[in-house]
């Protein structure tokens, strides 16, 4: 193999791995942006409804806001 094949092999498998991480920063902040816009959903709609607290437990609670996203149709 020559040095040049070896060098491009290397170059390939940087920007290949570089391209992998960028994906999987972008996926993160994606996932980050749709929970927090879900998070504000569920508030809105529990303000609305005078419902003070499942507000206040649902901020401290991971698995009654998981209930109150099913309960509320919030997928």
């Amino acid at each position: 193999m020559l040095l040049e094949e070896i060098d491009m092999d290397a170059y390939e498998r940087t920007i290949r791995e570089e391209a992998r991480e960028d994906g999987i920063e972008k996926g993160i902040k994606e996932g980050m942006e749709q929970g927090t816009d879900r998070a504000a959903e569920l508030v809105s709609m529990l303000l609305d409804l005078n419902r003070m607290e499942d507000l206040r437990r649902m901020t401290t609670d991971r698995k009654y806001r998981e209930k109150l996203f099913q309960e509320l149709g919030l997928k």
